[in-house]
C-alpha cells in the first residue's frame, strides 16, 4: 500500500486513501465523545490515548472542543496542554514536544494539495514539528 510520503503527491483513489476514511471515521467517532458534554480529567485522558493509539504523559491537559480527523499520528511530549477549539489535520505526523502550550483554536494542518486544478484531488503530506516548551499562542479570529 502507498503510503503519505513527505514531497511525495498520494494520487485520489490510492489504497492509502480508503484508510485515511476508515481513521477518519474512527476519529469522527473518538471526538464526538470527547466534546459531547462534561469529561473528568481521567476520561479526556482515556480518550485522548484511545483517539493517538498513545498512553498521553502525567500533567497531559487538554479542555475540548478538540477535533481531529486521524488522530493516530499525534505524538505528545510531557506536560503538553492543549486548548479548546484546536483542530488537527494530521494524517501526516504532529510531533508537540515537552512543556508546550497550544493556544486556542489553532490548526496545525499536514496535508496540501497540487495547485493546478488537475491536481486538487492529490495529495501532499509534511510533518509538523513544535518543538519543546513552545507556546503556540491564540489563533486569532477572522
Amino acid at each position: 500500500m502507498q503510503e503519505f510520503t513527505p514531497g511525495k503527491a498520494v494520487k485520489a483513489g490510492a489504497p492509502v486513501m480508503k484508510l485515511c476514511s476508515q481513521l477518519s471515521q474512527r476519529a469522527l467517532r473518538l471526538t464526538m465523545k470527547l466534546n459531547s458534554g462534561y469529561q473528568v480529567p481521567a476520561q479526556v485522558y482515556r480518550l485522548f490515548s484511545t483517539l493517538t493509539g498513545q498512553e498521553v504523559y502525567d500533567g497531559f491537559g487538554l479542555f475540548p472542543p478538540f477535533y481531529t480527523d486521524c488522530g493516530i499520528n499525534i505524538h505528545l511530549g510531557k506536560d503538553v496542554f492543549i486548548y479548546s477549539g484546536c483542530r488537527f489535520q494530521n494524517q501526516g505526523e504532529i510531533w508537540i514536544g515537552d512543556g508546550s502550550l497550544i493556544g486556542h483554536n489553532e490548526v496545525l494542518a499536514t496535508l496540501n494539495h497540487g495547485l493546478k486544478p488537475g491536481q486538487r484531488h492529490e495529495l501532499q503530506a509534511a510533518c509538523v514539528v513544535i518543538g519543546n516548551n513552545v507556546w503556540l499562542g491564540v489563533h486569532p479570529p477572522g
